[in-house]
């Protein structure tokens, strides 16, 4: 044979299939293009040398590895498509004369065309699309920006192997089957239909306790440590009642409207039930991943938006006040001994009163006050410290009479031995409270307290203590310290707001940083804070995070997008026959309008309901998770969840009136 003849007819073959291949190669593309993407963003030298430049690349590559798995799964799922609708051709061939190994050379070089031109595309609109990422990036980040043209070929390199690999699992995996396959098979392969399957009982039983766990452990669970374990279990839960679930339950309810003789006996339904019940194993797995990617878009996109337009709320929750300066006056001697020195705050509040009137830097709201923070567990009848601060364990905030005047501007009126609580979540606090063999009795309970220091609002419970002077406070150091033998439980806290445009309170805070670590070169514990410059570090955590949602929550919604359009476009091949012969015995073209929409709407919008589902169960442990990361206004998330949801399901029905219509041109054809 000529050796032209295989690539002019892969050539002719790719044209004549064209809607098939397409969508296809249109997916190819824009997958390709946004792990180029990510490549590009991470190997970019320019964003290491911006200023807190640390979140950014084990973001893009956590990206750039779900990117390739769902490629290579996408493009799996979408090929195994391709080579069933084209079983027929391929048996022709064989039929007319033609060796198997001539049609694998067909394929071989539609892969090869596909490929080159999957690759040229997704690279030129990466390329194209990558100086618009990164503006968008360094938008989020609120970095500045810088101008310029940069192409990684580690990139290009890195892309052209991976996808160049998945091609070619693509072409060996349909070499092998049309060499397994009977001629008479290819044939007929595309048409090959199924038994009716049957309602399973115990996978049906499997499907409602993986949901129910899933949904169990995103309810109960307390801890924001422990839900970052849990929370996987809870998806991989959710994940194996869907499947189960959809297979099992989709057919039972398609048996159950069959029985259902004033429903199914209709011309509207007749056609849509019986048809969509005969293949409904391979239909309820296509449901099954529109709904999980489904929940995938909704779940990501919601919670990185919520973080990033949370960033100002967390960082004001983070840091009340512009500037911080936390003495913990205690260090260890020569002995290993914990030696308390309260002075050095006494000193540190009077040095940096006169730095701030000789240095000339205006302020407002100073104000000092002073606690004690111990991690402790419940062990029945007291709390017991605690070294390690884990899952379980909760924090009590010990404060003066004095300090708690500072903070809220009301009087504590207590007697030695009383105390005033204030509790979010964790054990409940009766009239008495022990800890550490010592016993204080509870004159009241307060119900709100908004100075609760952030450092560990994951913690199980959280207790305001209020005590009735210095003295007690002490006395606890002492107790704890004792005990424990450690020396950073107690904190002397000098903060106060700054005056001026946001360049000029960073200024000031590196001036006062310096300062307070001149200061404290030769002393003990102490932290200095200046929000500011910690508000670079949260957008660019916060800016990252949201890249990355928006980047894989495009790819999940194009790759939704295809598995639905595919899902159309296959059911419309195999109903195509079904629907001609209806035609011939007397069904109008309405008739078969009517029984296409029935069809369709029968299950299509399933998976969105249940992804919507699925996201109202995830909310409160995802928002126990957004809690690690520092937000906690949940208005914000809730917001950010019913927005999301809203857009995605407007997508959802665009996508359905679409492809409701493709496929209506395929079975009237």
């Amino acid at each position: 044979m000529n050796k032209l003849l295989y690539p002019r007819l892969a050539a002719v073959n790719m044209g004549k299939q064209k809607k098939l291949y397409i969508p296809y190669i249109i997916s190819a593309v824009f997958t390709i293009a946004m792990y180029y993407i990510m490549c590009a963003v991470k190997g970019n030298e320019g964003l290491g040398e911006m200023r807190g430049a640390l979140f950014l690349p084990e973001a893009t590559a956590m990206g750039l590895i779900v990117i390739g798995v769902f490629a290579c799964i996408f493009l799996l799922y979408t090929n195994s498509f391709l080579i069933k609708q084209r079983k027929k051709e391929f048996g022709l061939y064989n039929v007319l004369g033609m060796e198997k190994k001539h049609i694998a050379a067909i394929m071989f070089f539609e892969t090869i065309y596909a490929f080159f031109i999957s690759l040229v595309g997704g690279l030129a609109f990466g390329m194209l699309f990558d100086k618009l990422t990164s503006l968008l990036l360094y938008r989020l980040l609120k970095f500045e920006i810088k101008l310029g043209f940069y192409i990684s070929f580690s990139g290009i390199l890195y892309t052209a192997i991976l996808f160049g690999g998945i091609f070619l699992i693509n072409l060996i995996y349909n070499i092998i089957k049309v060499y397994r396959t009977k001629p008479v098979e290819l044939l007929h392969g595309g048409n090959i239909g199924e038994k009716e399957p049957k309602a399973k009982i115990i996978p049906a039983i499997l499907g409602v306790l993986f949901l129910g766990a899933g949904y169990t452990i995103a309810i109960v669970t307390e801890s924001p440590l422990n839900a970052i374990p849990l929370f996987m279990v809870a998806v991989l839960c959710v994940i194996f009642g869907t499947y189960l679930l959809f297979m099992t339950g989709s057919i039972a309810a398609l048996k159950s409207l069959k029985k259902n003789k004033k429903y199914y006996y209709n011309k509207k339904h007749f056609n849509s039930v019986s048809g969509m019940l005969y293949r409904m194993k391979q239909n309820a797995a296509g449901l099954a991943n529109i709904c999980i990617l489904s929940t995938m878009v909704l779940v990501m996109v919601s919670t990185t938006v919520s973080l990033y337009t949370g960033t100002e709320d967390a960082l004001q929750e983070r840091y009340p006040k512009d500037i911080a300066v936390d003495v913990h006056c205690s260090r260890f001697n020569e002995e290993g001994q914990v030696e308390f020195h309260p002075e050095e705050g006494n000193e540190m509040d009077l040095a940096l009163r006169k730095e701030l009137q000789d240095s000339g830097i205006r302020f407002q709201d100073y104000r000092r006050y002073q606690y004690i923070c111990i991690v402790a567990s419940w062990g029945g009848t007291q709390f017991q410290p605690e070294y390690f601060y884990g899952g379980s364990t909760e924090v009590l905030y010990f404060f003066s009479a004095d300090s708690y005047k500072t903070l809220t501007g009301k009087n504590a009126v207590l007697r030695d031995g009383e105390v005033l609580v204030y509790s979010e979540g964790g054990t409940q606090i009766g009239d008495s409270l022990s800890v550490m063999n010592k016993t204080y009795k509870v004159a009241g309970h307060t119900d709100s307290f908004s100075e609760i220091p952030t450092f560990y609002n994951v913690a199980n419970g959280i207790h305001v203590i209020v005590v009735s002077d210095m003295k007690e406070l002490q006395e606890l150091f002492t107790l704890y310290t004792s005990a424990r033998g450690q020396a950073d439980i107690y904190h002397d806290v000098m903060d106060f707001n700054l005056t001026g445009t946001a360049e000029e309170k960073r200024a000031q805070g590196e001036t006062l940083k310096h300062f307070v670590y001149d200061a404290m070169s030769d002393k003990g514990y102490f932290s200095f804070d200046a929000r500011e410059a910690q508000k670079a570090e949260y957008y660019e955590m916060n800016g990252s995070f949201l890249f990355l949602g928006i980047v894989l929550g495009l790819l999940f919604l194009i790759v939704t997008v295809m598995i639905i359009y595919y899902k159309q476009i296959s059911e419309g091949y195999s109903d195509r026959e079904r629907f001609l012969i209806m035609q011939k015995v007397g069904m109008s073209r309405a008739e078969v309008k009517s029984t296409i929409r029935s069809q369709v709407l029968t299950v299509f919008f399933l998976p969105l309901v249940t992804a919507c589902i699925h996201l109202a169960f995830s909310y409160p442990i995802v928002s126990k998770l957004l809690k690690m990361f520092g937000l906690m206004n949940q208005t914000i998330f809730i917001l950010s969840l019913v927005v999301t949801a809203a857009v995605f399901a407007v997508i959802y029905v665009f996508v359905y009136l679409l492809t409701a219509r493709t496929y209506y041109k395929i079975v009237s054809r």
